[in-house]
């Protein structure tokens, strides 16, 4: 039951935590190389939303692609959204219409070392099957033995523009996938942006409990009725089925106590998760129950001692 809730949670804010985690990997990457490429997160992720609307890709999928191209610090400015988009197209072109991770990868290294270096990049494209002409090679040698950057990364983009361009919002069976894989994604991180903060609370408060709770005061009053248990058949009856409720009490009221008081301070709780008020109720009802254990552990301690005591008078 436990393994089956945890994997439809994962489903619904993995989406969102997957996207959350793309963003943070592309600020860092814009940060560690200095503001180089010119971009902001909030830019590349508009460009994302609108590279998924016409293609189907997930914006996860191209905010990564978007971190590793921002490491190729040649490119910048106007240049680094087109590449952005030319490297969706070609991965499109180069799988049969499929747009994965690891194709996205290899597009983006490919091109990004290609106009980071014209020269040497132009040999990378042209084993992966972009050609160039004569002319065209010997044009982006001038402007690099000019010390221009851009120009020759214009020349080479209109080559893969030229080839691939299109490719990936061509209506054809892979992209209507991807748009529904896209639509179910957008719904799961819509979902995920307000059940996040409810995971994560419960997720430390387990944490907490974990390493906080120990079985000793469990266990020395299991022993204490344990020992009790030993006047009489009827009284070990009744102390173990005590035993039994205590121990879950203990192990699950505990938690839920927990639990709820981290999750108090959500108000968005409440709107995602209905019917807790009926819940809340028996937690409460539980967790007063199990305020009371010390002092049924006392007066249990202190009916064992009176019947030792007099089975000691009795024995003499």
């Amino acid at each position: 039951g436990v393994s089956l809730v945890k994997k439809s949670v994962d489903s619904i804010v993995g989406s969102y935590a997957e996207y959350q985690s793309a963003q943070m990997r592309l600020e860092s990457a814009i940060r560690s190389t200095n503001f180089a490429s010119k971009q902001s997160t909030f830019g590349l992720s508009r460009l994302a939303a609108q590279i998924k609307e016409n293609t189907g890709v997930s914006d996860s999928l191209t905010l990564s692609s978007s971190a590793l191209l921002t490491t190729f610090t040649n490119i910048s400015g106007d240049v680094f959204p087109e590449t952005q988009k030319a490297i969706i197209d070609m991965t499109a072109a180069m799988n049969a219409g499929k747009v994965t991770q690891e194709g996205l990868k290899s597009s983006t290294i490919q091109v990004g070392k290609a106009l980071n270096n014209p020269i040497q990049g132009l040999n990378a494209l042209s084993r992966v099957g972009v050609k160039f002409t004569k002319n065209q090679k010997d044009l982006i040698k001038t402007f690099v033995n000019m010390g221009q950057t851009a120009d020759p990364q214009r020349i080479i983009l209109q080559e893969l523009n030229k080839e691939f361009a299109g490719t990936a919002s061509a209506q054809s069976y892979e992209k209507a996938i991807r748009d529904l894989d896209s639509a179910f994604g957008d719904l799961q991180k819509e979902i995920g942006v307000n059940l996040m903060p409810v995971v994560q609370a419960i997720a430390e408060s387990i944490t907490e409990i974990i390493k906080t709770t120990t079985v000793q005061d469990l266990g020395r009053l299991i022993t204490a009725f344990g020992l009790a248990a030993g006047v009489g058949s009827i009284l070990n009856k009744a102390l173990i089925m005590t035993i039994g409720n205590l121990a879950k009490a203990a192990t699950g009221a505990k938690a839920l106590r927990v639990a709820l008081l981290a999750l108090s301070g959500k108000g968005a709780i409440l709107a995602v998760v209905g019917g807790l008020g009926v819940l809340g109720n028996k937690i409460l009802k539980t967790t007063g129950f199990l305020g009371d254990l010390n002092s049924v552990a006392q007066q249990t301690k202190a009916t064992f001692n009176q019947f030792q005591g007099q089975f000691s008078e009795n024995a003499d």
